[in-house]
This record gives structure tokens, C-alpha cells and sequence, in this order.
């Protein structure tokens, strides 16, 4: 919930206040500024709960049927009510960047979006619009800076590469989740094994440890896994092993 309908709340919540101790009020205020202040109050929270713009809930990537490779975008139209709609990736870009984008923090960057000829599920019909993508989704990075980008419908490469990030995404959303119970051991693990430094200085002094985990490492992921991992990669599963975390 952002700040604006928070403060709606609020004032609700003042509003609400003041008529469960009206006569208090009353005593203290006057009937006329504490009835004048109520319906302020209420006014006021209703102008800032209201919806100004169309507000992104979620962009998935359709992996079948007809509208294969398109995008199915649920969007809030009101405070009570959202639409859904069917958008093609070549048609949908970002036109501007809100808040801390060019500070290069990551997760901070609200989105204007514009989609052109989507279709309305509900409706049947075609229209164009701009929508306000927040700033704190969760989202994947590679196919969100696809589906963002701005691209020509004259590339020829442009559903050749559509398709790709189209499987990409599939294959990360059909990877097994881990459960609340492997969460808490790899958090327990990670205290087991220590802080970060100590790992290091373990390295730095070669020790004994250093060529049990690297061996267990070998055994667990294979040398061909271990070849492609990344040195980041490396070092957290290295950090699972010295920790006696298997999965």
C-alpha cells in the first residue's frame, strides 16, 4: 500500500474516532467544527483511497494456446476492481523511469508502462493505455528488462528471442520451490557454519576442512556442475556444504 492511502486510513480513522466520542468532542469543540471536522476527515480519506492510475498487479508470459508468448496482464482499475488483459510483447515498453532508477539501486524503480492494441479479456475490445508498474514487485530481472525494452516490430529476430526468454521464464517457474522447513536449515546452517570471515580465514590458512568441503562439494555436484558454476555460485554452495546442508 503506498503513502497516499495510507493516509486515507488515517483520516478514516480520525473521522471514525471523533464519532465514537462525539459528545467528548462536542464538549470540547462544539457540534458545528466537530461535525465539519468529521466530514472533512471522511472526504478527504475517500479522495486519497481513490484510484488515480492504472496499477500493474502482475505480467505473466502465456506458455500455451493461442496467445502463446504474449503477455496476460492483470491491472487494478479501481480500489475494488481489476481488469485483465492480453498485451504482445512488441507492443509493450517502458516510457519512464520513477524514483531511484538512475542511482543504480536495485528494486527501488517504479515504471510508467505503455502497452498499444491489448486486448480486453472482459470486453472483447482493443485499446492502448499507460500503467504504473510499482516499484516493490517481485519480478524476474532478465524478463522484465525484455518485456520493458523498447523493440521493433521490423526486427526479425524479435519472436525468435521472445521465445527464448518465453522458455527461460517457464523453466525457472517449473524449478522445484524450496519449502518454510529447507529455508530454516539453510538459515541454521549458515549459523552453524559461521560468519563469513571465519570461512575465509579458514581458506586463507588452508585448512584441513577446506579440502573436506571441496571434496564433498566434488561428490555432491559433479565437476561439470562445479565447472559452470559462477565464483558467487561457488562460494554460497561451498558455504551450504561447510554447513552440512543438503539438498
Amino acid at each position: 500500500m503506498d503513502t497516499t492511502k495510507l493516509k486515507g486510513l488515517g483520516y478514516f480513522g480520525l473521522a471514525g474516532g471523533a464519532y465514537a466520542y462525539y459528545p467528548y468532542m462536542v464538549a470540547h469543540l462544539g457540534q458545528t467544527l466537530t461535525t465539519f471536522s468529521m466530514t472533512a476527515a471522511c472526504l478527504a480519506g475517500m479522495t486519497m483511497l481513490s484510484q488515480r492510475e492504472p496499477i500493474i498487479n502482475t505480467i505473466e508470459i502465456i506458455n500455451e494456446g493461442p496467445d502463446s508468448g504474449k503477455l496476460r496482464v492483470n491491472y487494478q482499475k479501481s480500489l475494488l476492481s481489476s481488469k485483465t488483459i492480453i498485451a504482445d510483447v512488441g507492443k509493450t515498453m517502458s516510457i519512464a523511469s520513477l524514483d531511484n532508477d538512475d542511482m543504480g539501486q536495485d528494486d527501488l524503480e517504479s515504471n510508467i508502462v505503455k502497452i498499444d492494441d491489448y486486448l480486453d479479456v472482459e470486453s472483447g475490445e482493443r485499446a492502448s493505455g499507460e500503467f504504473i508498474l510499482p516499484a516493490d514487485a517481485f519480478k524476474d530481472f532478465r524478463s522484465m528488462d525484455w518485456i520493458l525494452s523498447i523493440k521493433s516490430e521490423e526486427d526479425s529476430s524479435l519472436d525468435l528471442f521472445n521465445d527464448w526468454v518465453s522458455q527461460d521464464t517457464k523453466m525457472k517457474q517449473d524449478l522445484p520451490k524450496l519449502s518454510q522447513t529447507q529455508l530454516a536449515l539453510i538459515k541454521a546452517g549458515y549459523d552453524r557454519s559461521g560468519p563469513s570471515g571465519a570461512i575465509d580465514a579458514d581458506i586463507d590458512k588452508d585448512h584441513d576442512d577446506v579440502n573436506e568441503n571441496l571434496l564433498a562439494m566434488r561428490e555432491f555436484y559433479g565437476e561439470e556442475a562445479l565447472a559452470k558454476m559462477t565464483p558467487e555460485e561457488f562460494y554460497g554452495n561451498y558455504k551450504k556444504i561447510a554447513a552440512g546442508v543438503y539438498f
